[in-house]
């Protein structure tokens, strides 16, 4: 039987894991959240609103509350929202290994 050897001029790229320990998960889920919040910021404010100035806030304010949580629950369940949040974090995570491994 003949050997085969392979020669490789240059190590193949290092590959990037697309895997997310749970705590990594959560602070994609944080992530989402707080990006959310920012998103329905006028619908966040309209509540607050209401709520400083009714004491009997869930009879005068529930619809200022229904509407900002709707526009919280459109945001994160937009196609495609979870995954782009989770690969930005995947490029920041990498890129910071990187910085790290050059030092």
């Amino acid at each position: 039987l003949a050997k085969v050897v392979l020669l490789m001029s240059d190590p193949p790229p290092p590959r990037r894991s697309t895997r997310l320990t749970a705590f990594e998960e959560l602070q994609v889920q944080d992530e989402v959240n707080a990006a959310a919040r920012q998103h329905c910021k006028k619908e966040l404010d309209a509540f607050a609103a209401c709520a400083k100035e009714h004491p009997w806030l869930v009879f005068h304010c529930k619809p200022a509350l229904m509407a900002a949580s709707e526009c919280c629950k459109e945001y994160r369940l937009a196609p495609g929202t979870i995954e782009r949040h989770r690969e930005e974090f995947i490029a920041r995570r990498d890129a910071k290994k990187a910085a790290e491994g050059k030092k």
